[in-house]
């Protein structure tokens, strides 16, 4: 989802729609990085969220919440020039908890050409005409399960507990 930061297409939304006392905590710190590659990314549990442990790195919150048979919608804190904006992405976790998929994080054209068409709860944001607007989680979450969409970008887990 960082790559939605630089990239235009991304699900997003203006106010958060996980917050802390309702998200699940489903580990204490995750160790993960792309199966293709690049730096191994810690994730540490603190009172309200999952923060990246790396020196240097700024502080952007992760929630998860559980949807069910291993599967999360992720939101991250992402703080831009107009304050924060919240990004969004489903995590489906393998059974055996050593890998996971990160899919729905970008939003491509089929998704963009859908909502200009009409998705209850999701339109296309003022600011950017590449960036679908969420107005509810569960608008969200029935979009992606049903669109399956955007690549889907794997991840092996180094360490969780």
């Amino acid at each position: 989802m960082a790559a939605c930061l630089v990239l235009a297409g991304c699900f997003t939304s203006e106010r958060p729609l996980i917050n802390a006392a309702d998200a699940d905590y489903p580990f204490e710190s995750l160790t993960y990085m792309r199966t293709d590659g690049g730096e191994e990314i810690t994730l540490e549990r603190a009172a309200d969220g999952y923060f990246p442990t790396a020196e240097g790195k700024t502080a952007d919150k992760l929630l998860l919440k559980a949807m069910g048979d291993d599967l999360y919608v992720a939101q991250v804190a992402a703080p831009n020039s107009d304050g924060s904006r919240f990004l969004y992405g489903l995590i489906k976790v393998a059974p055996d908890r050593k890998a996971f998929v990160v899919g729905a994080g970008m939003a491509e054209d089929a998704d963009l050409e859908a909502v200009r068409a009409g998705v209850p709860g999701l339109r296309i944001c003022e600011q950017d005409d590449d960036t679908i607007c969420i107005d509810s989680l569960e608008a969200y979450l029935a979009y992606a399960r049903e669109a399956r969409t955007g690549a889907e970008t794997p991840h092996t887990i180094l360490n969780i507990r």
